[in-house]
């Protein structure tokens, strides 16, 4: 492939994801965020309010499959998108990153819910604040002096550090849906000056349903039931306020159900001792110390690789031969975090194959991975 032509749609895909999720949010945020002027002569009780709700690993299709009624009723009464392709990774946090920032995880720097940097020789740590570089929609909201509130939402506590027009939701476990709208109510009860005007909340129930017990189980059922209950009392409870506030509902990836028996181990021709192994789940990521060799691992791969997996070499390592893995690209403004992906990838594919056994397979449910995002199904 010409890197020219690779560079050039790289940008063109980050715009385009950037622009089809800021247009979202931009409907609802016009006064709050696209024109200060505009927002400085709205009276308090007329500037527009957005509670910005992920429910982490809801498959597209959730609302319908299980009767979420809420959700349901709030998306006949606005919009809905009818599918939603999230980046890649599908996991949670580069995904939950990309919905706050527009960027795909190579323009973001977070890579995946675990990841290493090969320039620092340093692996992934959601809680230094070092690893958010990007600027997110709580410090574009805190440029303009808008006030912004957080009730767990992925990284955002570490990410958003040091921002004065954010309120932090402390607790960080147990978190009840009791919590959640006395956290609400308290912030939109304030007096007009410190009110928030944009509230993020996150869910993980189906999340942890899916993986622990598959998409189409009972547990995942109760999850989504869980999740709608709360998102109709939280609107009942805003309602009483009898502010303008808007509601949009995001999930980061979906979940499809796979057997434990289409497992797929890692290649053994790849020399532990001359490569990192990142394994993500959903694909693994192979860190040459002596970029000199990938083309010859590669090769191998390609012929002794278990036909469930695809062997690619990463676009770090076209467009930069041997310093792929030392060098951050550049284009225009744009910082390229492609070197955090490696030089080689092993993509399992789907829907009978994935990754890696997490848990014994002798347990009732085994948790395994897929690129279309985390999975489990019984063995």
């Amino acid at each position: 492939m010409n890197p020219g032509l690779y560079k050039a749609k790289q940008i063109s895909q980050m715009k385009i994801l950037k622009r089809a999720f800021l247009i979202l949010l931009i409907v609802s945020l016009r006064l709050l965020l696209g024109d200060t002027s505009l927002y400085a002569q709205t009276s308090g009780k007329d500037k527009p309010y957005i509670i910005l709700i992920s429910g982490d690993g809801f498959r597209y299709d959730y609302a319908e499959k299980y009767q979420a009624k809420n959700l349901l009723r709030l998306s006949a009464q606005g919009v809905k998108a009818k599918w939603m392709i999230p980046s890649y990774p599908t996991v949670t946090h580069p995904n939950h990153y990309a919905i706050v920032t527009g960027l795909y995880s190579g323009h973001s720097g977070i890579l995946g819910n675990n990841f290493y940097d090969p320039t620092t020789k340093r692996a992934y740590n959601k809680n230094e604040k070092s690893w958010y570089q990007q600027e997110t929609i709580w410090e574009t909201a805190d440029k303009q002096n808008v006030k912004t509130a957080n009730v767990n939402w992925v990284n955002a506590q570490v990410a958003t550090a040091g921002l004065k027009n954010i309120y932090q939701y402390k607790k960080k476990k147990d978190i009840t849906t009791e919590d959640r709208i006395a956290a609400i109510l308290d912030w939109l009860k304030m007096p007009e000056d410190k009110r928030p005007h944009l509230i993020t909340l996150y869910f993980n129930n189906t999340d942890h349903a899916g993986h622990q017990s598959g998409p189409d189980s009972e547990e995942t059922r109760q999850a989504v039931h869980e999740i709608d209950e709360a998102i109709g009392q939280i609107v009942a409870a805003v309602e009483t306020t009898q502010l303008p506030v808007n509601f949009i509902f995001v999930s980061d990836h979906g979940m499809i159900g796979i057997k434990a028996k289409d497992r797929l181990p890692i290649p053994t021709v790849i020399d532990t001792a001359k490569f990192v192994i990142n394994n993500q789940n959903a694909m693994v990521n192979l860190y040459a110390n002596d970029p000199s060799i990938v083309q010859d691992v590669y090769k191998k791969l390609k012929a002794a690789s278990n036909p469930g997996y695809k062997v690619t070499l990463t676009m770090s390592y076209l467009l930069n031969g041997t310093l792929a893995a030392r060098t951050t690209v550049i284009t225009g403004q744009v910082i390229l975090f492609l070197f955090r992906f490696g030089l080689i990838h092993l993509i399992p594919r789907r829907p009978a194959a994935c990754m890696v056994l997490l848990r014994d397979c002798k347990k009732k449910w085994v948790q395994l991975s897929l690129p279309g995002g985390l999975c489990s199904k019984k063995g």
